[in-house]
C-alpha cells in the first residue's frame, strides 16, 4: 500500500529538515573546535539524532543497516589515530557520526575531502604557530671583552642548573611558548571533518539534499 501524497510530502520535508540540521551541527562543531579546541558531545549526538530522524522518515531499513555498519566500521578505524594521539575523542566520534550519513558509497569522497582539508589546515596551522612563536631576547655582550674577562665573569656567576626558575623569571621570559601561542600547539581537525561533511551534503551524488532547490 503506497503512502498518500500528503504523507510522502511530509516525509520528504522531514528528511530535508534533518539533513539541514546536520549541516548546522557540523558548522557549529567546526567553529567550536577552532575556538575552544574541543567538539561537544551534544553536537555529535545532534548529527546522530538528525540521521535517526532522516532514516525514520525514509523508512528504508536495509539502508539503515548499511549506515550503521559504516558508522561502526569508521568508529573502529578512527580509534587507531585516536590511540596515536592524531585525533581527539570528538574527532573520532564526529567521523563515525558522519559515516552514518555517507554510508559506504559516499565514504571514499568524504575521507578524501577530509584528508585534503586536513592537509591544508595543517600547513596553515604550522605557519601560524611559527609566527606566534616568541623570539629569544638578544643578550648584549661587550664588544671589547677579552677571553680572560669572560672567564672571570663566568667564575663569578653562581653555579645552578635552573637559574631562570630560581631567579623567579616568568616562563615567557625564558623563551617558552606563552599563553597566547598555546592554542597553536594542537590542530583542530574537527574543521576538516566538518568541511568534508558539508561538502558531502551539498555536492556529493549520495547526498540527501541532491535535487533540493532553496530558491
Amino acid at each position: 500500500m503506497s503512502a498518500s501524497p500528503d504523507a510522502a510530502g511530509f516525509a520528504g520535508t522531514l528528511q530535508l529538515a534533518a539533513a539541514l540540521a546536520a549541516v548546522l551541527c557540523l558548522a557549529a562543531a567546526a567553529i567550536e573546535d577552532a575556538w575552544r579546541y574541543r567538539i561537544s558531545n551534544a553536537l555529535v549526538i545532534g548529527v546522530i539524532l538528525c540521521f535517526a530522524v532522516f532514516a525514520a522518515a525514509q523508512g528504508s531499513w536495509p539502508l539503515l543497516g548499511w549506515s550503521l555498519a559504516a558508522g561502526v566500521g569508521m568508529l573502529v578505524v578512527a580509534m587507531l589515530p585516536f590511540a596515536l594521539g592524531i585525533f581527539g575523542g570528538g574527532d573520532t566520534k564526529l567521523i563515525a557520526a558522519m559515516a552514518l550519513w555517507t554510508q559506504f558509497a559516499g565514504l571514499p569522497r568524504f575521507l578524501l575531502v577530509m584528508s585534503a582539508c586536513g592537509g591544508i589546515l595543517g600547513v596553515v596551522w604550522l605557519i601560524r604557530r611559527r609566527l606566534a612563536r616568541p623570539k629569544a631576547p638578544a643578550v648584549a655582550t661587550p664588544a671589547a671583552a677579552t677571553p680572560a674577562a669572560a672567564l672571570q665573569a663566568s667564575a663569578a656567576m653562581p653555579a645552578t642548573t635552573d637559574a631562570p626558575a630560581a631567579a623567579g623569571v616568568p616562563d615567557e621570559e625564558q623563551g617558552s611558548v606563552p599563553a597566547s601561542a598555546a592554542p597553536f600547539t594542537r590542530l583542530p581537525y574537527g574543521i576538516a571533518i566538518a568541511l568534508a561533511g558539508i561538502d558531502f551534503f551539498l555536492f556529493a551524488p549520495q547526498s540527501p539534499l541532491q535535487g533540493w532547490q532553496p530558491f
